[in-house]
């Protein structure tokens, strides 16, 4: 029986593995490396590049489809990240991108990760921004009375 998770592998699609074996297979130089989905065999994606030829299981974490949209993200974006694709996300920002739009990561918590595809990355969006006039209020106010107007609402 065919696999559903082999439908975000497509032949002819790319893909970049997204691990880095401490056992030598696959070689941890392919973090990060562009491979082309060459075919499927049962739940079997098979990929291949100018340097190898090999199977993953289709439900894999190992490989996320390829953007060739890079550097969408600037240095300095808040972003909450999906660590080392493991399920979890954690808030950060963008330390560098690197020219095969690949990103470094600062996390808050003063972790860091390197070379994260875009596919991991979720926008934090911004807060909004505070009127000066209305800032410039409040903080005369505050340094009148000594007081926090928004805690004398409760």
């Amino acid at each position: 029986q065919r696999s559903p998770a082999l439908d975000r592998f497509p032949i002819g699609s790319s893909v970049i593995m997204n691990h880095e074996s401490g056992n030598g297979r696959p070689p941890p130089t392919f973090k990060n490396t562009k491979f082309t989905v060459v075919a499927h065999f049962f739940d079997l994606v098979r990929i291949a590049n100018e340097e190898a030829d090999l199977y993953f299981p289709a439900d894999t974490w190992r490989l996320l489809p390829y953007r060739e949209k890079p550097n969408v993200l600037d240095v300095g974006t808040a972003v909450s990240v999906n660590f080392r694709n493991h399920g979890k996300y954690y808030p950060g920002k963008v330390s560098n991108v690197s020219e095969n739009g690949l990103y470094d990561i600062a996390y808050d918590d003063g972790d860091a990760e390197t070379l994260v595809s875009i596919e991991l990355i979720e926008l934090i969006p911004e807060a909004p921004s505070v009127d000066p006039d209305v800032q410039r209020m409040y903080d005369e106010i505050v340094a009148a009375t000594g007081r926090d107007p928004e805690f004398d609402r409760y």
